[in-house]
């Protein structure tokens, strides 16, 4: 089973040489900037994902939104090793969403819609999506928006983005 611990610099900066193409797009597409720049910031607030052999297989977090206590923008970002221990990888996310909702009973976000990985992921843990955002971010691209409320969180439900 995989693990989590505090995310360091260290961390993100490792994690930046095994990026996704989809997921270093995203982050590009977002802020207009690389994730070399971006991820080292993050990483004060974020949890490393780590297989159960010990490889770094992602960043993730869940931060609060300013005078929304009960929000939390929930994100993920994933190296090419995810894919050899997606097993695992989608078995822990489970547990880490409830985690999440014990501190926010609303996550929210939005992905790129390019990173269909992604989207089918967030389906797979029960969010729902909400609409498409034709421009968002630094490059204008279009971003799904996406939701779980505690109340309604389901992990068995599995959505599928029209």
């Amino acid at each position: 089973m995989g693990y989590l611990l505090q995310a360091t610099a260290d961390h993100a900066h490792d994690l930046c040489s095994h990026l996704r193409e989809a997921d270093r797009a995203e982050v590009a597409a977002l802020t207009g900037a690389p994730p070399e720049l971006i991820l080292p910031a993050q990483a004060t607030n974020a949890s490393a994902m780590f297989s159960s052999k010990g490889e770094l297989v992602g960043l993730c977090g869940c931060d609060p939104v300013q005078h929304f206590p009960e929000v939390g923008i929930i994100w993920m970002i994933g190296s090419n090793r995810l894919v050899r221990h997606r097993v695992e990888f989608l078995r822990a996310g489970r547990s880490w969403v409830i985690e999440q909702h014990r501190r926010f009973p609303l996550l929210t976000n939005r992905a790129d819609a390019r990173n269909t990985l992604h989207l089918r992921w967030l389906s797979w843990l029960g969010f729902r999506f909400l609409r498409e955002v034709e421009r968002w971010g630094a490059q204008g691209r279009p971003f799904i928006e996406f939701a779980s409320y505690k109340d309604n969180f389901s992990p068995c439900a599995l959505q599928l983005f029209p």
